[in-house]
């Protein structure tokens, strides 16, 4: 481990750790990891793929969960941001696309095979004309059907930036129920 100081009171300026994978310890157990591809792992030591991705940030093991909390006296919130630009590196702030997605949340569980079953998936994309401080776009709900051969999720629900909702299927009210062909 190295570290850089450049003032009087021994500041550190950059800290450097040459391992192929760093392990954070809470007394004898570890707690964490960076492994050697540049994933941090918490709560366990080696990758898993969860819905078919092998994630740089992964939380994983009983009873860990993700919070994001904000405490100030005011109407603002916690906030979790999902970002895409087509810039092949970062930062960057190249126009996407219609039709790009912007963001996906994935809620994948064991099959007795592995976690990248997909049941449901939450989707955003670009949607129309982008320009100057303008996104468009749409989100889309998705599930998978409970039948032999269906293994991902179908869109069943969008959003569109118009306001409007269009439905794949039938739609049921409290027991009724109306085709939206």
């Amino acid at each position: 481990m190295t570290y850089k100081s450049n003032d009087a009171n021994n500041t550190i300026k950059d800290l450097a750790i040459r391992a192929a994978n760093t392990v954070f310890k809470n007394a004898s157990s570890e707690s964490a990891r960076l492994d050697s591809s540049g994933r941090f792992l918490v709560g366990h030591s080696s990758t898993q793929q969860i819905g078919g991705s092998d994630a740089y940030l992964q939380v994983n093991n009983n009873g860990l969960s993700i919070s994001v909390a904000r405490h100030t006296d005011n109407n603002g919130c916690a906030y979790l941001h999902f970002g895409k630009s087509r810039t092949g590196t970062s930062p960057g702030s190249t126009v996407v696309q219609s039709g790009d997605n912007l963001g996906v949340i994935d809620f994948a569980g064991a099959d007795g095979t592995d976690i990248n079953s997909v049941a449901a998936m939450i989707s955003v994309k670009a949607s129309g004309t982008i320009a100057g401080n303008r996104m468009p776009g749409e989100l889309l709900f998705a599930t998978t059907a409970d039948s032999a051969g269906s293994v991902s999720p179908t869109t069943r629900l969008t959003i569109g930036s118009d306001g409007n909702a269009t439905f794949a299927g039938n739609i049921s009210v409290n027991g009724g129920s109306n085709s939206t062909q």
